[in-house]
């Protein structure tokens, strides 16, 4: 995670260890779609956790008729030849002002410097650092998915009843 202005950009180490067992479960023709996936399920749990972080709507300075700070935070995803990340953060124009929240400014009145201080209201970083076990849940479960979405295409027969064994993060064994 790598901040940014009023953003933070989520991206995964395809170098761990569990990450690659995962993968490897995978055809290579859809890793990329299923980290692109699992990639954005983080994001929005750093969306979800950084709304908690905000002021109410309605604080001072918050403009009448413009949608509230937290319906402007979201994620987008871009993928690259060797690289998928998240920049999760308020959209532009209606959030433009996220990074004068998170980081506090001087206050200015009618074009008028007021020798007033607004705090800053953090709340991209601390989503994002308070969230990144869920961020990884979110990624491997994403992952599994496509896992077990391949291995029911395949044809493999399934144990009697159709319930296959779990392991102790649930997921398909």
């Amino acid at each position: 995670m790598t901040k940014s202005s009023s953003s933070v950009e989520i991206a995964i180490d395809t170098n761990d260890a569990s990450t690659q067992r995962l993968l490897s479960r995978l055809p290579l023709e859809l890793r990329a779609k299923y980290l692109t996936a699992g990639i954005r399920a983080a994001g929005r749990v750093v969306v979800k956790a950084a709304k908690t972080y905000l002021p109410a709507p309605g604080y001072p300075g918050d403009k009448p008729g413009k949608p509230a700070l937290a319906e402007t935070i979201n994620v987008a995803v871009r993928s690259y030849d060797e690289l998928i990340y998240a920049a999760v953060g308020p959209e532009y124009p209606s959030g433009a002002h996220g990074h004068l929240v998170e980081s506090g400014h001087d206050m200015v009145l009618w074009g008028q410097e007021t020798n007033r201080r607004v705090e800053p209201r953090p709340f991209m970083e601390p989503a994002a650092d308070a969230t990144l076990a869920q961020q990884k849940q979110a990624i491997e479960k994403a992952v599994q998915r496509g896992i077990n979405k391949v291995i029911r295409e395949s044809g493999i027969p399934q144990p009697a009843g159709g319930e296959r064994k779990r392991n102790a993060k649930g997921q398909f064994i």
